[in-house]
């Protein structure tokens, strides 16, 4: 796969004498972590780790302009086709399928992103699997960081692995099927000797 080409800014008329002025499509960095921060905070998730859309899909910082149910991309509110600027203001985070979905449609409800949005609902389990697979460690607000510690080697599987299975078991890929998800739980039922 290919990288990228760098963005292009687009061209458009003022309304105050047709001058043409630079428009930029891509949010910048700071637009972003704005967009983040205002968006929903997940009950009992680290706020800079997870986060919610407006149709209430919970999904993960770092699964950013990817495909998959807690993938998310930056969304004009109003669509940047439609005149919708890209700032911090008309900005919000959407599940990327539903990003996919809205398109360049302008005032959807809530109840038309539900409908976009994966069918695919992750439990608690779940998702501290995958954060464990993604960062490494599992880190709830008022709690220190969980780690797989003094588990025993052949109870250990590798994060990436654990990260297929799930998207496996969604529909992304194929490798791991046979895995059951008691053999994914990072040793949770040994205590720290």
């Amino acid at each position: 796969m290919g990288t990228p080409s760098p963005p292009r800014p687009r061209r458009e008329s003022d309304e105050d004498g047709g001058k043409e002025r630079d428009r930029p499509r891509f949010f910048d960095a700071k637009a972003k972590a704005l967009c983040w921060q205002k968006a929903e905070v997940v009950p009992g998730r680290h706020p800079e780790r997870w986060r919610k859309d407006p149709a209430g899909n919970v999904v993960c910082k770092r699964f950013w302009n990817c495909l998959g149910c807690i993938c998310y991309e930056y969304d004009h509110i109003i669509p940047f086709s439609k005149g919708g600027d890209t700032t911090a203001e008309n900005c919000q985070i959407l599940q990327t399928r539903v990003n996919r979905l809205k398109s360049d449609k302008q005032l959807v409800d809530k109840a038309d992103l539900e409908g976009f949005s994966c069918d695919v609902k992750f439990t608690d389990k779940e998702l501290d699997i995958i954060e464990m697979a993604t960062y490494g460690d599992v880190i709830r607000p008022g709690n220190q960081c969980q780690k797989p510690m003094n588990c025993h080697h052949e109870c250990l599987i590798h994060p990436v692995k654990i990260f297929i299975f799930y998207w496996d078991m969604h529909d992304l890929c194929d490798p791991l099927r046979s895995l059951s998800l008691s053999e994914l739980v990072w040793c949770s039922s040994k205590k720290k000797a």
